[in-house]
């Protein structure tokens, strides 16, 4: 797993939820 994909990931998903 990288951490910068899950980090993007988790960043789209707040990006999302707003």
């Amino acid at each position: 797993m990288k951490m910068t994909e899950s980090f993007h990931d988790e960043l789209c998903r707040l990006a999302a939820a707003i």
